[in-house]
């Protein structure tokens, strides 16, 4: 299996979600590929349609046929994010939108069989990968705040044809008093990599073991209060 790391984060290297998909890569021992979207300039879609009417690829000359070459070689995409404002971070959602060249044309035709997106990816080939995305957020709990983007994806993917791993308390993940807690996580992490490349999916307690917070909520208010006063008063000095 040859795996695509798609690090959509806007800290890039930096990103902490990015640590916690590397460990689940690792767990898989797949060959990979990265593209990560601070690296690669990526435009927004202009809505021009050229691509349905033409067939052709899009033609906004950037690095979005570089990720199209990636992906096609691919037989999984590991799409690597932080939750910004329960949804994608903008670049992430500028990539997104320009898929839909991929896509086969909407002409006003209804679902069938129940699924919940018009369109379907014009190469076969394409559909037969499969899809892990991997997210953190600063939140205490996970569950609630991923729903709007969970519906998005649904509606993309013709419902949940792909395994989500949301993470809560990402913002923990550098901090060095919590070096046990990390450690397991990203333990979790690397075996629930181990499980997907043997299995292809992911059992209910290992979604729940990765997706269990670091701390308890009221230890991570204190913890988040503390970490914006810091942040506020770095900023204070010249």
């Amino acid at each position: 299996m040859q795996a695509l790391l798609l690090n959509g984060s806007p800290r890039g290297a930096a990103s902490n979600t990015l640590r916690l998909s590397r460990a689940f890569l690792q767990g898989t021992g797949w060959p990979l590929e990265t593209f990560s979207l601070t690296e690669n300039r990526i435009e927004p879609c202009r809505g021009c349609m050229a691509c349905w009417r033409s067939g052709a690829p899009c033609t906004i000359a950037d690095d979005f046929s570089a990720f199209v070459g990636q992906f096609r070689r691919a037989d999984v995409l590991i799409a690597s994010f932080p939750l910004y404002y329960f949804g994608l971070p903008a670049q992430l959602k500028a990539l997104l939108d320009r898929t839909i060249s991929l896509m086969e044309p909407y002409h006003g035709q209804t679902p069938e069989g129940g699924h919940c997106s018009f369109q379907t990816l014009r190469d076969p080939a394409l559909r037969r990968k499969k899809l892990v995305v991997i997210s953190s957020c600063g939140y205490t709990e996970a569950a609630p705040m991923y729903e709007a983007l969970l519906a998005q994806l649904d509606r993309l993917c013709s419902g949940r044809n792909y395994t989500p791993l949301f993470f809560p308390q990402g913002e923990l993940l550098p901090v060095e008093k919590l070096n046990g807690p990390r450690a397991r996580r990203l333990q979790a992490f690397e075996a629930a990599g181990r499980e997907y490349a043997e299995t292809g999916t992911l059992s209910e307690q290992t979604l729940a073991g990765v997706q269990r917070p670091m701390v308890d909520p009221r230890v991570y208010e204190i913890l988040a209060r503390a970490q914006w006063r810091g942040g506020a008063e770095r900023n204070k000095q010249p």
